[in-house]
């Protein structure tokens, strides 16, 4: 008996769909606070020639987490988030 619902049958065996997901997490985390704005341009920069040389989306999406999360960390917490 299969109890999923039909129109999100794919949504959960899609591999990519969570990865976006996250990715629009983090990027609405970075947008939700106005000072943080000017950070947006650190994962852009750095990732925009491998995107460029590549073509590569799933590692542009995957820098990007790494980027944005680490950079969240960081403005959240400040200082007291380095390690010592």
């Amino acid at each position: 008996m299969d109890l999923a619902m039909p129109e999100l049958d794919g949504l959960g065996r899609d591999p990519s769909a969570g990865w976006l997901l996250a990715g629009l997490g983090v990027w609405g985390l970075l947008v939700s606070r106005r000072r943080w704005w000017p950070w947006l341009a650190l994962p852009v920069l750095i990732l925009a020639p491998p995107v460029l040389a590549s073509g590569d989306w799933d590692a542009a999406l995957a820098g990007f987490l790494v980027i944005g999360m680490t950079l969240s960390g960081a403005l959240a917490l400040g200082r007291r988030w380095w390690v010592a």
